[in-house]
């Protein structure tokens, strides 16, 4: 990072590890929706690649994409919210050696980066026994959620097609597949209560269980149907949330039979917030739209809390390293957080504390 930096080339960050880890992609999630991964160019580095692969996959947001099914209902498909690519480095060369030689080779090979579905294409297909039919069985399986993520039905015949050539298939074999691997729900049953310690996700998550249990208050609606999904902090909630506004805007039924119809880690996720929000005592409906704006707000607060912890951090890496320039920039940034903080605590009415709230948040 320091002789990248050195080389003007700043928007690098080292990974601190063997490999990009799914923490790593939450904080580079605040700042960017486009990484570049630029690992050595030796077994090493290409098995670390494909480990961050995995948890750029798992770590950035997904939206849900209502796709029209042959039977004339609706079904949702998640898409991965993020461009994510690989430099292609010369082999024998680091970065960090060919940042010193040659800075603008550097730039050159990360503006030239391929997209991930190309390279995990390829990295996959390549290790495949092509002799081997349960080989490549395993490998279209591998392959298939991927591709769905793309979003594209065009690009996702072109990478389709691609698989089924490459491991010598009839493409129609490898579409149908496609068709078939989305998994099949379980019925619906109790879900356990999601227990979580992280004050962000406590008041996020009781937001989205009012959410879930009041759609029939007109209200309500229209306070759900104002957030947005960066209003919250967490990628199933920000899944849910665009769910339940696709849902409420389609005049669709929300509860355990509507959950089943949505892809199964958005679907049993909601299904827990709904069960649980069933058990907390109910609140009046003209009180319910002071409830969820003090929700709203107090979710809010502890992001921002998060994020002020979170710049005290870095501030405090940036001055162990006398980086006056980011110093100054966290400490703006710092500021104008406790400013908003600031705005948010004056704007408290005296009885916004009666609510209850989980977990004393």
């Amino acid at each position: 990072v320091l002789i990248a930096h050195q080389g003007g080339i700043k928007n690098v960050v080292a990974m601190l590890g063997t490999a990009l880890t799914e923490r790593q992609v939450r904080l580079l999630k605040r700042l960017t929706r486009r990484v570049v991964l630029a690992l050595d160019p030796d077994a090493a580095g290409d098995a670390a690649t494909m480990r961050g692969l995995e948890a750029a996959r798992q770590g950035f947001d997904y939206t849900l994409v209502p796709v029209p099914t042959a039977r004339g209902l609706i079904r949702y498909e998640r898409r991965l919210d993020a461009d994510i690519r690989i430099a292609q480095l010369p082999r024998g060369r680091d970065p960090d050696e060919i940042i010193r030689t040659d800075p603008e080779a550097f730039r050159q090979c990360i503006a030239a980066a391929q997209p991930f579905i190309d390279y995990y294409l390829s990295a996959v297909l390549q290790e495949t026994d092509l002799s081997a039919p349960r080989a490549k069985s395993a490998a279209v399986q591998r392959l298939l959620p991927v591709i769905a993520e793309l979003g594209d039905p065009i690009v996702q015949a072109h990478y389709l097609q691609m698989v089924a050539q490459r491991l010598h298939l009839p493409a129609s074999v490898v579409e149908e597949a496609f068709r078939q691997q989305r998994p099949a729900r379980a019925p619906s049953v109790a879900a356990p209560p999601i227990v979580d310690s992280d004050p962000v996700r406590q008041v996020e998550e009781h937001l989205l269980g009012l959410a879930l249990r009041y759609t029939e208050v007109p209200e309500v609606v229209e306070l759900v149907l104002a957030l947005r999904p960066e209003d919250l902090c967490s990628s199933p909630a920000q899944a849910a949330l665009v769910w339940l506004q696709a849902q409420l805007r389609q005049r669709q039924p929300v509860g355990p039979a509507a959950f089943a119809a949505a892809p199964a880690p958005v679907g049993e996720y909601l299904e827990a917030l709904w069960h649980r929000a069933q058990t907390e005592p109910p609140i009046a409906p003209h009180r319910l739209p002071a409830a969820f704006t003090l929700a709203r707000r107090r979710l809010r607060r502890e992001r921002l809390h998060h994020e002020v912890a979170m710049l005290h951090r870095l501030l405090q890496d940036a001055e162990q390293h006398g980086q006056t320039d980011l110093v100054q920039e966290y400490l703006q940034r710092v500021r104008a957080l406790n400013a908003e903080l600031a705005a948010l605590d004056a704007a408290r009415h005296v009885g916004d504390e009666a609510q209850p709230m989980p977990g004393g948040c």
